[in-house]
C-alpha cells in the first residue's frame, strides 16, 4: 500500500524484485525519484537484501520503508534531494507493519504481525496481529514506543488489505463506532459485512421487535438467554460479527445468524446484550481458548 507518491513534481516509487537463477533466488528493495519528464532523477538501492517490502507510507520529504524475512528494519529515508535521496536510520524488531499510519508529524501506527524468529534458518513464526507506535522525530534514530499483540498465529485484520478499515479521529471523545440505543420496531439499517469471505456488502435490513432467545453458548454446554433483534435482511455465512447499522451510523447491535427454515430473516445481538462484554473487553489482556467453539 502507498508505495508510489508525487511531491512537488516529483514522483517517488519504492520496488521490490525478485530474480532467479539456476537454484538461487535474489530480492532486493529500491526507492527510485522520477522528474516530471519520467527521467530517473536520483535512487536508495540495496534495502535490506533478501527480504521484502511489507509497508511504504511517502510523508513529504520523508519516506518509510518496512521489509521483512526474519526480523523488521524500519527505514527512514529523507527525500529533501531529489537527487541525492539517503537513508536516515533505520530499527530493527521482531515482526513487521503492513500498514502504515502518519498520527502525526513526529510518530507513525503501525498494523501488521508480530514473529518469533526461527533458531535455525532464516525467517521467522508469524504470531498475533501487532500495533506499534513508532517515534520518527528524530529520522536517524527511529524508535519503536509501544507495542500491543492481538490474539495468536492466525489472527488477521482486514486493514492489512484495506486501509479504508483504519479509523482515527484525533480529539474525538466517543468510539469510533457508538451504540444506540433500543431499536424502534420496524426501524431500517444496513447489515455489512464480508459475506462468503468475497467483497464489502451493506444490504438494506429491518428491525423487529427486540425480544428473547434461549440457546446453547458459543461451546455448546449451557443455555443462555440473549436480548436479540429478530431483522429481514439476506444474511449469509461471513456477516456474522458484523455491525447491525442505524440511519444514523450510530450501532443497533451484531449480526450472529442466519434463520434456517425463514428465508431473508437473520438475528442480531442488541447493544444492550454486547456491552457487558464490551466493558469487560476493555481490560482483559489473556488469551482466551476457543474450547471447541461451536
Amino acid at each position: 500500500q502507498y508505495s508510489m507518491d508525487e511531491w512537488h513534481g516529483y514522483l517517488r516509487v519504492a520496488t521490490t524484485v525478485r530474480g532467479f537463477s539456476g537454484n538461487m533466488t535474489t530480492v532486493r528493495n529500491d526507492v527510485y525519484v522520477f522528474d516530471g519528464a519520467m527521467d530517473l532523477v536520483g535512487s536508495v538501492t540495496g534495502l535490506a537484501p533478501g527480504e521484502s517490502i511489507f509497508a511504504v507510507r511517502f510523508l513529504e520529504d520523508q519516506a518509510y520503508v518496512v521489509t521483512f524475512r526474519k526480523i523488521d528494519p524500519l527505514f527512514v529515508i529523507d527525500l529533501s534531494d531529489p537527487a541525492s535521496p539517503q537513508v536516515s536510520g533505520f530499527l530493527e524488531m521482531p515482526g513487521f507493519s503492513e500498514y502504515l499510519y502518519p498520527l502525526d508529524a513526529g510518530h507513525l501506527i503501525g498494523v501488521g504481525k508480530d514473529a518469533i524468529p526461527a533458531v535455525e534458518g532464516n525467517w521467522s513464526w508469524y504470531q498475533g496481529l501487532k500495533l506499534s507506535l513508532y517515534d520518527v522525530t528524530n529520522g536517524s534514530s527511529p524508535a519503536e514506543l509501544s507495542n500491543v499483540t492481538l490474539g495468536d498465529r492466525g489472527t488477521d485484520s482486514e486493514v492489512l488489505r484495506d486501509p479504508h478499515a483504519f479509523l482515527y479521529v484525533p480529539g474525538l471523545s466517543l468510539a469510533a463506532l457508538h451504540f444506540a440505543g433500543t431499536a424502534p420496531f420496524g426501524a431500517s439499517a444496513i447489515v455489512a459485512g464480508y459475506p462468503l469471505d468475497r467483497a464489502f456488502t451493506a444490504v438494506p435490513a429491518r428491525v423487529g421487535r427486540a425480544e428473547q432467545a434461549s440457546g446453547p453458548d458459543i461451546y455448546n454446554t449451557v443455555r443462555v438467554i440473549r436480548d436479540i433483534y429478530p431483522i429481514r435482511a439476506h444474511v449469509k455465512p461471513g456477516n456474522s460479527g458484523g455491525p447491525l447499522i442505524a440511519s444514523d451510523g450510530q450501532i443497533y447491535g451484531m449480526v450472529f445468524a442466519a434463520a434456517v427454515s425463514v428465508r431473508g430473516t437473520g438475528y442480531a445481538l442488541t447493544g444492550g446484550e454486547l456491552a457487558p462484554d464490551i466493558r469487560r473487553g476493555l481490560h482483559r489482556t489473556a488469551l482466551v481458548s476457543t474450547h471447541g467453539c461451536q
